[in-house]
């Protein structure tokens, strides 16, 4: 575990730093976890690690900080390890066993991912039920264990985030030179979207067709068509769902669905700030508003899928590239595939660990939202400090507060020394009029509208139909306003990225990794966004 340590110098060097920045509503006890696993967790386990983040936060609102010397130095590491994996691989003459995964070294970064995650997932079901029961000492000790139980989770998936960063340009680059040599630019874009499709069913899709299935079956009956009307109402609320779940016991064979599907996907309300369950209630309000509003749900099928995967191999077929392009393109593949996963392990965990805040809350008498500036290593705290000056701490913490680590060693950083800090990593820029702003096409496609800037879930409310989202990255709970948008535009994300998955989906278009789109551009902004070129024009 880091040692918290009290000197400014030593962290100083770091404003020379370039960093990459990822703005995520998060919260310390949860977060944190990325610089213990990304750290100490992958130099553990892979031999290579981040050297260095820097965390700030505003109201459970960070803009994380990855060095990008980092990010290309373990990228590059992957590469070489990779290579020599897949020479032995080729002269020993092992075939792959999971077509996801297209050589023995990335088939050892998932199984050590796997095996880790498992044990997290056993102490949820089987420790995590018993913790209310636990005596205040032993209570804290399983809190702190379980806390490196979930780092350990994600000590070999942290490098997903090298290859999603530093992968996409290369990808770009390497792709536009070989069209180019075969006289087909013109190309680019309809070949690159279709080569950085998914291959595997991710979540959100596995979501919808769930959902999808159970809206059927409500809307083949009915007698339960009817219980679900709103009649009108404005609001839709539990209350209303309550009744509704209680009538729907007399239809065993929906009722079961409704419980299958919140059993299986009870995580969804989670983020890197906490959450809660996602309950049967929950479920049927949702289900209310689909048929309020006669929505359809959109969701890529099996068959769809298939032939997705048909079409990719026969474009690769047809185009014959070069090696490194080939290897480049299955590499995002598998990453893809892994981030996807490790996602529904993020969310379990984080969920769990807001159930440890939940308990302490009730234990010591102070709100859940400050404890979750508390980090694990920190318990001793609750006996050391009076509570009005821990309270005070958490409060400020809260309001603004930056963690950065370097090695082993981090600082935490409030009020002044918070400010003085970013005041001396700015530079001074020069001001000039942006008219474009630049991007990745993550799905095709050309629109004008309106730009509504939302970083934080609050803030999607004021999203309505045919508006452009404008975004650091997307996230499962964006999705609402993702149906009304026209258009996405995302400051980050590499080709694996939720806005991509989701845009495609959706078939709306979408550029990422604009880098600063959040800074320039304002709500009501008039914009063209060209998601065919990468390119956004500011119009008015």
């Amino acid at each position: 575990m880091f040692k918290i340590k009290n000197n400014i110098d030593r962290f100083k060097p770091l404003m020379k730093e370039r960093w990459d920045i990822q703005g995520i509503n998060a919260a310390p006890c949860f977060i944190h976890g990325g610089p213990v696993c990304g750290i100490a967790g992958m130099k553990r386990v892979l031999g290579y690690s981040y050297t260095k983040f820097i965390m700030p936060y505003e109201n459970d609102f960070i803009n994380m900080h990855y060095s990008r010397e980092d990010l290309h130095k373990c990228t590059d590491e992957f590469f070489k390890r990779f290579r020599k994996a897949r020479d032995k691989d080729i002269k020993s003459g092992i075939k792959k066993e999971n077509k996801s995964i297209n050589n023995s070294y990335n088939q050892f970064l998932w199984e050590v991912s796997e095996d880790n995650a498992e044990e997290m997932l056993d102490y949820i079901k089987h420790m995590l039920p018993k913790i209310k029961n636990l005596e205040m000492k032993e209570f804290l000790k399983e809190y702190h264990k379980f806390f490196i139980t979930f780092c350990d989770a994600f000590n070999a998936s942290h490098m997903i985030e090298c290859i999603a960063m530093t992968t996409d340009v290369q990808l770009k680059d390497l792709l536009t030179k070989e069209l180019e040599k075969k006289g087909m630019q013109e190309k680019f874009n309809e070949y690159f979207t279709l080569l950085t499709q998914p291959v595997e069913m991710p979540f959100i899709v596995e979501i919808n067709n769930s959902l999808s299935i159970i809206l059927g079956k409500i809307r083949e009956n009915k007698e339960v068509l009817q219980l679900f009307k709103n009649n009108g109402k404005k609001e839709i609320k539990t209350e209303d769902a309550k009744e509704i779940l209680k009538e729907l016991e007399k239809y065993p064979g929906i009722y079961d669905l409704i419980r299958e599907h919140a059993k299986e996907f009870y995580w969804i309300k989670t983020t890197w700030v906490g959450g809660e369950y996602f309950n049967k209630k929950d479920l049927v309000a949702e289900l209310m508003n689909y048929i309020e509003k006669k929505e359809k749900i959109v969701f890529t099928s099996e068959e769809k899928l298939e032939k997705m995967k048909k079409d990719k191999n026969d474009l690769l077929e047809k185009l014959n590239l070069s090696q490194e392009l080939l290897e480049l393109i299955e590499t995002i593949e598998f990453f893809a595939y892994w981030q996807d996963v490790r996602k529904v392990y993020v969310l379990k965990g984080v969920l769990a660990l807001q159930q440890f805040v939940n308990e302490l809350s009730e234990r010591v008498d102070i709100k859940q939202e400050l404890l979750k500036y508390l980090l694990t290593q920190e318990l001793g705290l609750l006996e050391e400090m009076e509570k009005s000056e821990l309270v005070k701490m958490l409060e400020e913490r809260r309001k603004a507060s930056v963690f950065i680590y370097i090695d082993n060693d981090m600082i935490i950083l409030t009020g002044k020394e918070y400010k003085q800090f970013f005041d001396e990593m700015k530079k001074l820029k020069t001001k000039e009029e942006i008219k474009e702003i630049n991007g990745m096409c993550a799905s095709v496609g050309r629109v004008i509208g309106k730009v509504k800037v939302c970083l934080r879930p609050e803030e999607l409310s004021k999203i309505e139909d045919g508006d452009i989202l404008v975004t650091s990255m997307t996230r499962p709970e964006f999705i609402p306003a993702m149906k009304k948008a026209a258009a996405f535009i995302t400051d980050e994300g590499g080709l694996t990225c939720h806005a991509a998955i989701v845009s495609r989906e959706m078939n709306k278009p979408c550029i990422i990794g604009t880098k600063h789109a959040t800074k320039v551009l304002k709500d009501g902004m008039l914009v063209e966004v060209n998601a065919n070129h990468g390119l956004v024009k500011i119009l008015e």
